[in-house]
């Protein structure tokens, strides 16, 4: 505390008052940034449209994982009436730097939001 004689309305009254602290969302972090960045890429490599209702039926039970399943369970969850269906396969470049990913992009309004990726080098 200092030996200041000067009360709080005066001292607003020098500085101003204070601004409100807006709670909102955080800045992305670095793994939220290389989704975008991975996003982007895709949105730049998309092929053609799928039904996205078909697209669990694509997908032969006793021929995938549980686990690959799983993810396609997820992906197709986390679509809503909105969305559309893509696939996409990254360039050749990507695939002789062992860097190529295929599968399929949900796509909002020309934004990729998702992907679930069926092959990769």
């Amino acid at each position: 505390m200092s030996d200041s004689k000067l009360t709080d309305d005066e001292i607003l009254a020098l500085v101003g008052t204070p601004t409100t602290i807006v709670y909102g969302k955080a800045p992305p972090g670095p793994e939220e940034r290389r989704r975008e960045k991975f996003y982007a890429q895709v949105e730049e490599c998309l092929g053609h449209e799928v039904d996205l209702t078909q697209l669990r039926e694509e997908f032969d039970a006793e021929r995938c994982t549980p686990e690959f399943l799983t993810a396609v369970d997820q992906f197709l969850a986390s679509a809503d009436s909105e969305h559309e269906c893509w696939t996409f396969c990254s360039p050749q470049a990507a695939w002789r730097d062992l860097a190529g990913y295929g599968g399929y992009a949900l796509v909002k309004e020309g934004r990729v939001t998702n992907v679930l990726i069926t092959i990769e080098n």
